[in-house]
This record gives C-alpha cells, structure tokens and sequence, in this order.
C-alpha cells in the first residue's frame, strides 16, 4: 500500500498551544470484531491485526483506505509510539485524541489506561507511567452501534443515505497527538472577554504535584505587549482580569484578535508555556434585536453540515477548512449555523480568524431515554467547554426540532428535561444566547427561531407578522411556537432554516426517499436560484423586528442537494470579491 504523507499536519488545538507536540495521525493497523471477541482474546496484548487505516479518517470514508460503510459495531486500532529523546527531562506525557465516536477503551504496553464516552468531544490521558523505555504498543477498542439513544446527529442508523440522513462516522475521526509537560502543567484554560471596562477574564487549572506559585498573563497585538499581570495560583487554580487599554473590539466586519501568553512559574523556574488569542466581544440581547459589542447586528447565517468528499466527518486539510470559512463569506454571510455537529477546532479557529459568527449546536439523540438523557448531559457541557473560547460563537443550541423528544408538545417529562438542557447551558456559559429548541417548541429561549420551508415570500411575510402580532403563527405554521410554560417575551425573532432550494433537473421536491431531493421547486438555472433566494431573504429583513436568517444550506451533502454549493464545493451562485 502506497505511503502518504501525514494528513492533518497542523496543530489541531489552536486557542490552547503548545509548541512541542508529536502528530500521530497517519498509518494505523487496524482490525474489525464483528463477533465481539477481542477482550477474550486479549487483543489488546496480542494486536496483529490485519488491515491498515489512515487516521484521523474514519473507517467509513474513501480517505481512510478502508470505506466501508457496512455496519461494524467493535473495531481495533493499533500502533507503535516511542517517546523522542528530547521529552526525556518531561515531567509527564499526554495522549489527547481530537475525537472518537463513539466509545474508546485504551491501552499501552497491555496495561488499561482509561476510556471515554461522547463521539464529539475530545479526550486525554497521562501515559507516563505505561511508557516501557521509551516505548510503547498502543491499542483501541472502539464500540460505535446504531443505537438511537446515542447523540448521533445526522449519522443514519439503516444501512444507507437517505431523506435527512447521511453516511456513518465511527472511531478516530480527528487528529491524535502526544505532548510532553511538566510538573506542575496548565490543565486548562477558560478566556472571558468583556466590555466596559474593556478587559480579559482568565481562569487555568493546574495539575501537578508541584508548587506553582506564579501564572503570568501577557495580552499582544501586532506590534507587540499590551498588558501584563501576574497572579498567585489557589491550590488548582488560578483567576485573574487583565484590562486592554483603547481595546479594538471583534466582530464580522474587523475579526480583531489578541494573542495571549500563559507563563506558569514555580520560584524563578519556568514550567509551563501556552499561547491562546481572544477576541474582545460581547453578545447579548435587547427586545428584538441581537446586539454585538452594544449594537444592533443582523445574524446573515446558513445552514452548515460539515460533510466533506471523500472524508464523511473529517476533512482533508486545514486548506479544506478555510475554503469553507472563506466560501461563507464570499455568499455573503456574516454567520453560520453549524447544524448536528461539533466541528473540528480548527472549523472555529477560522471563523474567529475571518469573521463568521456561529451557533453552536448538540448533535440530537433519537429518541428519548435514560440512556438518550443521560448521554446529552454528560456530552453537551464537554462540547461547550472545549469552545467556550472562541469569539466567532455567539449562541448554544441543545436541542434541534425536538429531536430525541418526540412528545414534547404535551409531555411534561420531555418538557422539563427541554428546560433543563437550556438551564445547564447557561450555568455553564452565561455569556451566550441560547435556543433551547431550535425550529419550534420553546420553553425557555432567548431567540424565537423558526424553521420555515415555505417558497412563498408573501407567506413568510405574513408568518413572521402574525409571530411578531400574537406571539404565534398558527396560521401558517403547524408546530406550536410555545409549549408549556413558554411565551413571547420580546426575544429576538430569527428563521433559522429557510430556502432549501435544489438546482438540479432530477430532484424530487416531495418524496426525499427517491434520492436527491430538495425543498419545494427546484431552481430552473444559478439566475432562478439567485433569484428566489433574493425574494425570500428580502420578505424577511424587510420585517425590522426580525433578528437575522440561517439559509439552508452551504452545500450539498450527499443526496441532499439543496446547497448554494455542490458537495465539492463549487459555487451555484456567483460569487463576492474575497
């Protein structure tokens, strides 16, 4: 088998650097378990396993060197690693894994290190001690069913693609790295911008059995420091506010970005050194409208599944990512709805870099379950603590069109598990809108979204009127605006799905099971889709009580093909000026 060389070079935790690292993406062996056999086997002791994979690509996808889209609910990975010589003075090694859907269990050298739950969020493990002269056997066992309880997104649970539902991921999707740290390290890291005065929150755990006794901050620009500060750590902690003088805020128009330096000292030793950014924004909301930095901004969003050609969930490069970013830009968006899935950090690095505000969203269970419950509480606050850094997310979405509550408009158990999702978010992150339930049935949201399929613009128009009237839309919209205790209280109104318009001659605009499909009439030429993309748009920023719009969508994915790009990414509609 031809030898590539490693895909997925670049750092893959931008807004939390460390300058000495290992990639360990590329060739793994690696072997499926249809019978379920491996632990009595003890594979992982003895892993001689026959076939290769090309990591971080998930089995499923061409670029793995496997794609097999076939059920396989056990597979193995396995490789060999060796610590360089220059970690040798290091404290400790770390094993991060960027994500595995869905459950891992690790071992090096034989011996158990750790496992984890959750397919979209990443994972750690100290590997120091397993490490045997500087060497090591690592092996995987993966575990990824069909299993409707399971936060799965648009991942389908029958055998092939259709209607909304889209090609399996499983196992290491995103990149593999080791690092070396000291003792005492910087764990983690939290970056609170605000406003007035204009300033910087930062908050660092520390792990270690030493005795750091001195974290220095330091704020740059481009031409250098701008503020320094140092603080005492609290046992594992350590918090301090650091103010920018004559601060440049961020947002779409100037993604402003400062860098930040993390200096961790014990006595007059250096011991850990990270490097983050930040934008100085601040999001939140008045009667109507969104405001960033204290004004009034438009949210100009589309739908973005995060499917690539040939990698299902994992994208080739990072070139690929910021195409993307550019490309939402270049339709003339100034945000993006990234819909039933966490993307890859470096998606959002992009976004923080170019200018793209982001809704965040949980990729949905099912059905609705203990296990279903269970999953999303313990998954959701992992998401938004791996992201909680960047400037470009300005609003949490738990839950979309009540997925995995299918009675929700009557059942007081779902409604109650809807209000709690909403409540976790913010005790978690008071500092971004959230949309309890995108689509309809809110409880408790600081945006009335609505998804709203209608190719009609005098429709739309006298939807969100009658919404902005009464507080509903019965008239036009089936599913109630408001379950349980919620009501209109003068949130911000945005349709957060729309559109949905295939180019294509041979799409079918009702029954979705006869392949590729879109909404409603397929546009007749790139003239005709720009066209009635244009009417419908316009019948909602006419209204100035509404807040913004989500197109749907940025691309074809599969046989969905209602994109404004085709899934390779070329455009339907011509293009602004980058």
């Amino acid at each position: 088998m031809k030898r590539k060389k490693i895909p997925r070079p670049e750092y893959p935790r931008p807004d939390f650097v460390r300058n000495d690292w290992l990639n360990l993406n590329g060739w793994w062996n690696f072997e499926f378990d249809d019978e379920n056999r491996g632990l009595e086997l003890e594979w992982f002791q003895n892993p001689r396993f026959s076939k290769k994979i090309l990591v971080p690509f998930p089995f499923q996808s061409e670029k793995s060197g496997i794609a097999d889209q076939s059920f396989h609910d056990v597979f193995w990975y396995h490789r060999e690693i060796a610590i360089p010589e220059q970690w040798k003075d290091s404290s400790r090694v770390l094993l991060h894994f960027g994500a595995f859907d869905y459950q891992g269990t690790l071992w090096i050298n034989g011996n158990k290190i750790g496992d984890h739950r959750g397919g979209y969020t990443p994972f750690t493990l100290d590997i120091t001690d397993a490490i045997t002269h500087g060497k090591g056997d690592l092996v995987i066992r993966g575990k990824d069913t069909q299993g409707k309880s399971q936060p799965r997104g648009k991942q389908y649970w029958e055998p092939d693609s259709a209607d909304i539902f889209y090609s399996r991921t499983s196992g290491i999707w995103q990149t593999v790295w080791m690092e070396p740290v000291p003792d005492p390290y910087i764990a983690s890291l939290r970056i609170v911008p605000r406003l007035h005065p204009a300033l910087v929150s930062v908050s660092v755990k520390i792990k270690g059995r030493g005795n750091a006794d001195r974290l220095v901050v330091t704020i740059l620009d481009e031409k250098g420091e701008v503020a320094v500060k140092e603080t005492a750590p609290s046992g594992n902690k350590a918090t301090l506010d650091i103010e920018i003088p004559s601060a440049r805020t961020w947002s779409p128009e100037d993604p402003f970005l400062y860098q930040i330096s993390l200096k961790l000292h014990e006595g007059e030793n250096l011991k850990d050194d990270v490097q983050s950014y930040t934008g100085i924004r601040e999001v939140r909301r008045r009667g109507r409208q969104i405001l960033l930095n204290g004004s009034p901004i438009r949210f100009r969003g589309v739908l973005d599944q995060g499917f690539f050609p040939g990698g299902i969930y994992t994208p080739e490069s990072d070139d690929v990512i910021r195409r993307d970013v550019e490309l939402i830009r270049q339709l003339g968006f100034n945000g993006a709805r990234k819909h039933q899935k966490v993307e890859d950090p470096r998606w959002y690095y992009w976004c923080d870099r170019i200018g793209i505000l982001v809704w965040g969203e949980m990729p949905s269970s099912w059905e609705f379950t203990k296990e279903a419950c269970g999953a999303l509480v313990l998954e959701w606050p992992e998401v938004i603590r791996r992201d909680w850094n960047h400037p470009c997310i300005i609003a949490w979405v738990p839950i979309n069109e009540s997925w995995g509550l299918p009675e929700l408009v009557e059942n007081t158990e779902q409604q109650a598990f809807l209000e709690q999702m909403a409540c976790l978010t913010r005790e978690i992150d008071p500092t971004r809108l959230v949309v309890d339930n995108s689509g309809w049935c809110h409880i408790d949201t600081d945006i009335i979204d609505l998804h709203c399929y209608t190719g009609d613009p005098g429709e739309m128009k006298a939807l969100l009127e009658e919404l902005i009237r009464t507080g509903r839309a019965d008239k036009h919209f089936e599913p109630p605006v408001w379950v349980g205790c919620g009501k209109d209280r003068g949130q911000p109104i945005v349709i957060s799905e729309y559109g949905g318009i295939a180019l294509e001659p041979d799409v079918d605009p009702v029954e979705k099971e006869g392949g590729a499909w879109g909404y409603g009439r397929a546009a007749s030429s790139p003239e005709d889709l720009a066209r009635r993309f244009t009417s419908l748009t316009r019948a909602i920023l006419d209204n100035p009580d509404v807040a913004g719009y989500v197109y749907t969508q940025l691309t074809d994915v599969e046989q969905e093909k209602n994109g404004l790009l085709s899934f390779d990414r070329q455009p339907k509609i011509p293009l602004l000026e980058p």
